[in-house]
This record gives C-alpha cells, structure tokens and sequence, in this order.
C-alpha cells in the first residue's frame, strides 16, 4: 500500500525533475555572500524541502556541514550522488510531514 507521499497525485517528485538543473536559490546566494562578507566561513545548515538539492549543493561546495530533509527518497539519493566530490559534510534524512 502506498503513503500519501508515494501516491500519484503527489506533485513533488515532477516539480525535482523540472528544476534540477537550475541554479541555488538567489535568497540563499544573498545570505551567504553577506555571511562572507562579514567575516564568516562555512558553517552549519539545515535543508528542510531539500528536494534534488539546489541550495544543498551549493553549500557543500562552499565546504558547509548540511542536513537534508526531504520526503522524497529519490531526491537524496540524488544529493549524495552529487556530493560524492564535494567538501562539504552531508547528511540524509528521509522524513515525509504527516497532515
């Protein structure tokens, strides 16, 4: 039996496939060109949505330790594939919301 998250009218794991290959969000290059430019270097964060990886990815290239969160498996499967070469510290947590 499939979850509600696993189901066909699920519109997450389409909405993936259309912007994986788009760049990380403007709002999260902002914060961190501001942290940067205030002195700080990598640190810690939290992708909660993490999706393909979009912001994920940036900040493991940045060297940043980051939690991925998502509810679809597929998506971090994605992640850690691409994160293989990175500098960054990943880790994975598959965990869908319950409504």
């Amino acid at each position: 039996m499939r979850s509600r998250w696993e189901s066909s009218d699920n519109p997450w794991p389409a909405y993936d496939e259309r912007v994986g290959c788009r760049t990380p969000r403007e709002a999260l290059l902002r914060a961190v060109a501001a942290l940067e430019a205030d002195g700080r270097t990598a640190g810690k964060a939290l992708d909660l949505g993490a999706g393909n990886g979009r912001d994920a990815l940036e900040l493991l290239r940045r060297g940043w330790a980051v939690t991925a969160i998502d509810g679809q498996q597929s998506g971090l499967e994605e992640i850690e594939a691409a994160a293989k070469t990175l500098p960054g510290q990943l880790i994975l947590r598959c965990d869908a919301m319950q409504r």
